[in-house]
């Protein structure tokens, strides 16, 4: 299998796809006519698996997600764009959908859901929104995008969280966890302090070199009395960081 053939394989699916509106009865016709059992999935899910293990499928990670986009829309796929993720117990991030997105889920390890659906298809109707989830296992899913239109929700970051500095000597590990004692959210995060003057911009970064998650945070000290609560932020009040200094065990 090659991205040649693998894109005549999908065109054989668009073309008829082209100009039906997606909705329920899609959904239903696709689980029908190409779902599980059925010459085009188990098709395109091999030649999923096989795009992945040869590195032009997925062929991009970030979060803890692998991904990329093969195919622009064209005329040779109907107006459809084809994207494929490798997604394992995960949610990706929010996104709408203006005109409509069609998933092709493929487990590949447990018993593996995507947005709480098994293997088979998903369509979502124009001007819908989710956070894609795979649970319960493995599953690389493929999409289909009318114009390849998506749009990503904008992230206000640092995220508003209250904090408690758990431990944080002035070189080295700082481990942040939730300000009230026994939450489970905000859970602990570890983050090296890369750079922090007593005024100005604090960069944090991940615990672990070259880690993808934390992110680096760069954080503006705004005030921080010595006791109490610090004040950082990174310029809009809405994205401001509260961490309380008080240490416990």
């Amino acid at each position: 299998m090659s991205p040649t053939h693998f894109q005549e394989n999908i065109a054989e699916l668009t073309v008829q796809l082209a100009g039906r509106p997606l909705d329920a009865s899609l959904q239903a016709w696709l689980n029908a006519e190409h779902g599980p059992g059925s010459i085009t999935y188990e098709r395109l899910k091999q030649a999923c698996e096989t795009g992945v293990a040869e590195g032009w499928l997925c062929d991009r990670e970030g979060g803890g997600i692998r991904y990329g986009r093969i195919f622009k829309p064209s005329a040779d796929l109907h107006g459809f764009s084809v994207d494929v993720v490798d997604m394992k117990d995960i949610a990706g991030p929010h996104h709408s959908h203006p005109n409509g997105e069609i998933d092709l889920i493929m487990p590949i390890e447990g018993d593996a859901q995507f947005d709480g659906h098994p293997a088979g298809w998903l369509v979502y109707p124009p001007g819908s929104a989710h956070r894609p989830t795979v649970s319960s296992g493995r599953a690389l899913v493929l999409y289909l995008l009318p114009e390849g239109r998506i749009e990503f929700t904008p992230l206000i970051w640092p995220p508003r969280l209250p904090l408690r500095v758990l431990h944080c000597p002035p070189r080295g590990l700082c481990l942040l966890g939730a300000a009230r004692r026994g939450a489970l959210w905000p859970p602990r995060l570890p983050l090296r302090v890369l750079r922090c003057p007593p005024e100005g911009l604090c960069l944090l970064g991940a615990a672990r070199r070259g880690a993808l998650w934390p992110p680096r945070l760069p954080l503006r000290v705004l005030r921080c009395p010595p006791r109490g609560l610090c004040r950082l932020g990174s310029g809009p009040a809405a994205s401001r960081l509260l961490l309380t200094k008080e240490l416990h065990d």
